[in-house]
């Protein structure tokens, strides 16, 4: 009973700075692609915590499976949303060199991970419905999407931790850039 209130109130925080930051970048009329990624991730963080409260109410059985898909698939776009504001941040601070456009690749190869992920949970889970009827709904996840989501994960988290390593390690930078490039990028290591 903990951990769902840890997480919900993590989640409502981060879903609070991201508003207030969306609020101030709008206010001083700076917003860009990362803060459009942001504002998504956002969208995406609120479904779970709803949808996960309306599966645990004495309901039907169809608003419990609606639950469980608004559940993993938002929180998949949630997570890939959040890489992609990431790395729209380091496409923004980078001026035009081997390290933007290598950013460039990284966007688009992240948005190829996240399809390849959401139609690696959607189709097992919609081609077998045997698991509507199940006690416990949840969709049996085969072991091969597991596989593929502990390895696109670490895949997306190797380079948004190396290219922001890599641009400091070759540019020359101010201080207070690259205290702000370090801490944008931080987080991924999380």
């Amino acid at each position: 009973q903990f951990l769902p209130v840890i997480v919900t109130i993590f989640n409502v925080f981060a879903i609070f700075l991201t508003a207030f930051r969306l609020g101030f970048r709008f206010y001083i009329r700076r917003l860009w692609w990362d803060d459009f990624w942001a504002a998504l991730t956002s969208c995406c963080a609120l479904v779970p915590l709803t949808s996960l409260q309306s599966g645990l109410a004495p309901q039907s059985r169809t608003t419990h499976i609606i639950s469980w898909w608004l559940a993993v698939l938002s929180y998949t776009c949630a997570v890939w949303f959040a890489r992609l504001s990431i790395i729209s941040s380091f496409i923004r601070i980078v001026p035009p060199s081997h390290s933007h456009t290598a950013a460039l690749a990284a966007a688009s190869l992240f948005v190829v991970m996240w399809l390849f992920m959401m139609l690696a949970k959607v189709t097992p889970c919609a081609m077998e419905k045997s698991w509507y009827n199940l006690p416990f709904i949840q969709c049996p996840i085969p072991e091969w999407v597991a596989i593929s989501e502990v390895i696109t994960d670490s895949l997306a988290d190797i380079i948004l931790v190396c290219l922001p390593l890599r641009l400091l390690w070759r540019l020359r930078v101010p201080s207070d850039q690259r205290a702000m490039i370090l801490a944008v990028f931080s987080s991924s290591i999380l």
